[in-house]
């Protein structure tokens, strides 16, 4: 009894171990149940046609193309600073009450301004009316034209500057497009290895359940006690347990997934997918130096959209000291006005009741103080320009740390990859062995699940490293481009 009572213990422990040991997968969200579905179903996508599909139906890479068309909508703004500003304004008033009104003399005013005493047939106390007053319509039709001529340059620097910000917005659109690349990968290699992990623990949970009726077995027989059975379930729990932690855990790297490629229905079964384990070790083989200078070179996307945002703080600098106090801006201003009492080319006389201005101004326009608004645009300027230089150092020490992180993290799984793969080996002879002995009839059957179990348990230890492995060479790859 106490032999069989030691056996029991290790194969307790050994299914502990296994409930113990991590899983190296992440992912958000849940999905359709189950981690295989049915095996009938074709493969129909290869990671290509998922990048594909990640390109075109991806929410945020679609969000940030409409990003980049504005931004080139604000360079075509910017360049239409060159040209002159045309208003129109028509404008139709009745006058209930004109402003002036009808012009009347009396005769004898007119008869003293004429030199004459009298006239014959004209009553000299009578009244003439020389003007009958404003019409009760006023039309009035105004062009204007606003040419700048001189601005200190703010025109030509804004063009480069919202050129530059175009720029910045297509390479964040690739560098975007560059790590959701890296996540579709990852996330279906994760598929890959959860799957064959979930294969292993269901291969356990059927050892695990025959070493609960071996125990049940040996309570009826008296050989151990009912405590120990309770204890044998409870770890057969656990590990059933864990099998569905794994589950959702695989579900939500498949909901991730869908969500990454815009396909709603993908399933685990129509993707055609095999990692390349001997890429990822061979990356190994490449000397950190050269990966580092790779990483940390100007050609990146994300630092060389660093170095143009520090050119567009230089460019904001230079725009607001061209804005400072008494630089004016000089421009043409060319006024052109028709109008009068009678509509044109519609009312009868209107030519001759209506009349045409024209006017050419040179107009010299500066904020003369404004509180110091202006004096802190450029403060505020060189403050960007110098955040965008400490941007840049941050982002080359966050590059080299995570490389740094990611190498040893490679190291660390290929070392354990190889201990895992010695391991099986070993627990395999036990395997043999315990048959052996167990089909000639000196061996018991607890032995030999005993010997199933820790070789299945360094199987799946030995998935999750190659995991590890894979999330690793995919986030050195990224950053190396």
């Amino acid at each position: 009894m106490m032999k069989y009572r030691k056996r029991r213990t290790y194969i307790l422990f050994s299914v502990f171990l296994l409930i113990s040991v991590p899983l190296l997968a992440d992912g958000e969200g849940a999905s359709s149940p189950g981690v295989s579905p049915s095996n009938n179903m074709v493969a129909g996508f290869t990671v290509k046609d998922l990048r594909q599909s990640m390109v075109t139906e991806n929410t945020d890479l679609r969000k940030m193309w409409e990003d980049v068309a504005q931004s080139l909508l604000d360079v075509k703004d910017a360049k239409a600073g060159y040209s002159p500003t045309i208003d129109l304004q028509v404008s139709g008033t009745y006058m209930f009450n004109p402003p002036v009104g009808p012009i009347t003399l009396s005769t004898d005013e007119i008869l003293n301004g004429l030199g004459l005493s009298s006239i014959p047939g004209v009553d000299p106390n009578g009244y003439v009316t020389i003007y009958d007053g404003m019409e009760n319509t006023l039309y009035q039709f105004s062009l204007s034209l606003t040419q700048p001529v001189f601005t200190w340059g703010k025109i030509p620097k804004s063009v480069k500057l919202y050129q530059l910000v175009a720029e910045v917005r297509q390479l964040q659109l690739a560098s975007k497009q560059s790590e959701l690349e890296a996540e579709l990968e990852t996330r279906v290699a994760s598929l890959w290895y959860l799957d064959r992990i979930m294969t292993l623990l269901v291969e356990q949970q059927g050892y695990a359940a025959r070493l609960v009726e071996l125990a049940r077995q040996g309570e009826a027989n008296g050989m151990i006690l009912h405590q120990d059975v309770l204890e044998a379930e409870i770890q057969a729990k656990q590990l059933d347990i864990t099998v569905q932690e794994t589950n959702e855990k695989f579900e939500s790297v498949l909901l991730g997934l869908r969500t990454l490629t815009g396909i709603p229905d993908l399933l685990w079964p129509m993707i055609d997918f095999k990692p390349d384990e001997s890429a990822y070790l061979a990356l190994l083989d490449r000397k950190y130096d050269l990966l580092e200078v790779q990483a940390t070179s100007s050609m990146q996307n994300s630092l060389k959209m660093l170095d143009k945002l520090q050119s567009v703080a230089s460019y904001a600098q230079d725009i607001a000291e061209a804005s400072v106090y008494w630089k004016p801006d000089l421009a043409l201003v060319v006024d052109l006005g028709y109008g009068g009492s009678r509509f044109p080319l519609v009312e009868k006389d209107w030519y001759r009741q209506d009349m045409y201005t024209a006017n050419l101004t040179v107009a010299i326009k500066t904020t003369v103080w404004d509180g110091g608004k202006k004096l802190n645009d450029i403060k505020r300027a060189k403050s960007s320009a110098e955040s965008s230089s400490v941007d840049k150092d941050a982002a080359l020490a966050t590059i080299r740390r995570t490389l740094r992180e990611q190498w040893l993290a490679m190291d660390l799984a290929k070392s354990k990859i190889e201990y895992q793969q010695l391991k099986i080996s070993v627990a395999r002879s036990k395997i043999d062995q315990q048959r052996t002995l167990f089909d000639s009839g000196y061996g018991d059957e607890s032995a030999l699940l005993q010997a199933q179990i820790e070789e299945c348990t360094a199987r799946i230890e030995l998935e999750q490293q190659k995991l590890a492995l894979a999330n690793a060479y995919y986030t050195i790859r990224y950053l190396t481009g």
